[in-house]
């Protein structure tokens, strides 16, 4: 009779602390509250049938991660045309409610934003979606894309669709942020001219701060390397002299 007087016990204790926490707490941490090995709190659990409401977080993992590829770029910061070279890297924002991450793809040509992506998480997604959008801008030019040596820009998906439009890929040396300078220029010049202005932000606000600078960035401000003109004037007014 004391023994199961003792095991009622325990499983009103186990329901009492996870009713207390509205189902936030697993087996993990009602174990720990009430001094419970691993094993006995994941029995008692499964005996009520109690569950974490809450997901655990899981580490992003990509699946396959293949070699470094070479530095094909060289610090070649000159293009003749559009879409004849193109960098991309990743660059983290702290807002009030989490992280935001942008990936964009800069055109060497003019400087451009050719394409871009925003996500809670610097993951293969956030990039694949940058992918996607700037494909929907080659008009048969297969681009020298550069990047650093992380793994998002080695993940057989990632190089898959690279191979997919016949596009060459090139990495920086090892923590080496020169062999990417233009891209770091403008991620410097966005947080300057704008994320550092405009104070601490949420997730949402800061969204649309960045999608309405990288417009007035591609439409708007002018570059003095540009004949005094924005991006996409300049790039523009090339193609209608051809």
């Amino acid at each position: 009779c004391g023994v199961a007087t003792h095991a009622v016990g325990r499983l009103m204790q186990a329901t009492a602390c996870y009713r207390r926490h509205k189902g936030r707490y697993g087996q993990r941490r009602i174990g720990a509250v009430l001094s419970w090995n691993k094993k006995k709190a994941q029995r008692i659990m499964r005996l009520l049938g109690l569950k974490a409401k809450v997901r655990s977080k899981k580490a992003y993992r990509p699946q396959v991660i293949e070699e470094t590829s070479k530095n094909i770029l060289k610090r070649a910061f000159t293009a003749d045309k559009a879409g004849d070279k193109w960098l991309t890297d990743v660059t983290e924002f702290k807002c009030t409610d989490g992280k935001l991450y942008l990936s964009p793809i800069l055109d060497v040509f003019n400087r451009e934003i050719v394409a871009y992506s925003l996500g809670r998480r610097a993951n293969s997604k956030m990039v694949e979606q940058m992918l996607d959008k700037a494909f929907g801008r080659l008009k048969g030019q297969t681009p020298l894309l550069h990047s650093d040596q992380g793994v998002l820009y080695r993940t057989q998906a990632y190089r898959a669709k690279l191979a997919e439009k016949g596009i060459v890929q090139s990495m920086s040396r090892k923590g080496n942020c020169w062999d990417n300078a233009p891209m770091e220029s403008f991620f410097g010049t966005l947080k300057v001219e704008s994320f550092y202005q405009e104070g601490v932000l949420s997730v949402a606000e800061l969204t649309k701060v960045i999608d309405d600078y990288i417009h007035y960035y591609n439409h708007e401000r002018i570059s003095l390397n540009l004949k005094k003109l924005s991006p996409v004037a300049y790039r523009t007014q090339l193609e209608q002299a051809v």
